[in-house]
């Protein structure tokens, strides 16, 4: 898939966006940084550890031409711009004022509701913080994840309790509006009273909010890789840190928990799930959709990334031109596996379709299996539980994926091949 069939995707949607008086779809930004100090033992990004400055500048001139060749213009006003990797504040001050003074060129953000950045502590030095409240920077989400030295030792995070503490006062000294702390429940050597002195400690700090992930060890994390899996006993008290810490949140900084549509949330993810819409991706594996149009992704490969741009081209990518039965699904998936519910009213407003009579089958299996049950017009998971809502999500699938996927569980192995398939599994339902 080529430079032309991008373009005309891109054209549509902003001849849509013309055309349709307060249209739904808000477009957002996505740039990614995939460089890190180093490889967390949890991590299942793509990103890798690359501290050479010499990268770094290439890399930025990469992004310039891949903003120039995309071609996308400032007719249309941009709703989101995020910026995560990898480590975004790994680069340098500097390079990252052009990053951001190249987007402000080359994209409509005068009308941007939410510009949000991923950054280190050990890296966001107060002259990269002060760069980013300049440039529109609304929010800014910390990976924390423990400030206990030895379980980040164990999981290769090279940070302490004392960069944490003074990163985020150089974020609320520079006027920052909106700080996010992430913290990791069930890493590796990590006990309930270690989860929750990090937690608790964190609380104090008051931030805007406070986001609990749970250690997942995807087959592309180290853990995974080098042999390790989790117990049984591993999972149980991963859940009991989750459900302890929820309730300490909720009983002591109750303001810090995301709400659902507001402010607080992640905007770009957000307005993608809710509204369908689209969202454009710089960078090396940057996945983009131009919804309803074409949903798209680059090599996983950074030689070839880097190779085409050098040459002044776009880099190869692959995907799917997207029909209205997958969009449809994608829409329902994202939302039931976000959320567990699903808003009758919302999904006609989009596709102009009954979700009741389009989804007639899927519906009422899981309503006999006593899963699903409605409320004004919306369609929610009976049990709050989240596997529930990602393996009863999946009953939305079309016939061609299933296949795709019996085709991975019988090859049990990960060949280019069933690496885009899982690309194909992406595209349809995730992003």
């Amino acid at each position: 898939m080529g430079g032309p069939a991008i373009h005309r995707a891109w054209k549509k949607v902003k001849e849509r966006q013309r055309s349709v008086e307060g249209h739904w779809d808000k477009v957002g930004l996505y740039v990614h940084i995939p460089f890190c100090r180093s490889r967390c033992l949890y991590c299942n990004l793509l990103s890798f550890p690359e501290v050479s400055e010499d990268t770094h500048e290439r890399y930025l001139r990469a992004l310039k031409t891949e903003i120039r060749l995309l071609d996308f213009g400032r007719q249309t006003p941009l709703a989101t711009f995020y910026i995560a990797g990898g480590t975004p504040t790994i680069m340098s001050a500097e390079r990252l004022e052009r990053l951001l003074k190249s987007l402000h060129a080359s994209f409509d953000l005068t009308r941007v509701q939410q510009g949000m950045i991923e950054v280190s502590p050990l890296t966001a030095t107060r002259e990269k913080i002060r760069v980013f409240k300049r440039y529109g920077i609304t929010k800014v989400t910390m990976g924390v994840q423990s400030l206990d030295r030895n379980i980040l030792q164990i999981n290769a995070r090279p940070q302490d309790k004392e960069c944490v503490l003074k990163c985020y006062s150089n974020l609320r000294a520079a006027g920052i509006p909106h700080v996010n702390i992430d913290l990791i429940a069930g890493l590796p050597g990590q006990s309930m009273d270690s989860f929750l002195q990090s937690l608790d400690a964190i609380i104090k700090l008051k931030p805007d909010t406070l986001h609990i992930n749970f250690f997942n060890p995807q087959i592309y994390t180290t853990f995974y890789r080098t042999g390790r899996r989790l117990t049984l006993a591993d999972i149980f008290n991963r859940q009991m840190m989750l459900r302890e810490g929820s309730r300490r949140i909720a009983s002591s900084l109750p303001s810090s928990l995301e709400r659902e549509g507001f402010e607080k949330e992640n905007q770009q993810f957000y307005f993608n799930r809710y509204f369908n819409s689209s969202t454009i991706g710089i960078g090396y594996g940057a996945i983009s959709n131009a919804s309803g149009f074409l949903n798209y992704g680059k090599p996983t490969n950074f030689k070839d990334y880097m190779d085409a741009l050098e040459a002044g081209r776009l880099p190869r990518t692959f995907g799917y031109r997207l029909n209205r039965d997958l969009e449809m699904r994608a829409y329902v998936i994202k939302n039931l596996e976000h959320t567990g519910s699903l808003s009758a009213e919302q999904f006609q407003a989009i596709f102009h379709a009954p979700l009741r009579k389009t989804f007639k089958d899927e519906i009422a299996f899981l309503e006999k299996e006593k899963k699903v049950g409605w409320k004004d017009g919306v369609l929610t998971f009976v049990s709050p539980a989240r596997l529930d809502q990602l393996l009863y999500s999946k009953i939305f699938y079309d016939e061609r994926t299933l296949k795709e996927i019996e085709i991975l569980r019988r090859s049990g192995r990960r060949s280019s091949y069933s690496q885009s398939i899982d690309y194909g599994l992406l595209c349809h339902y995730q992003l």
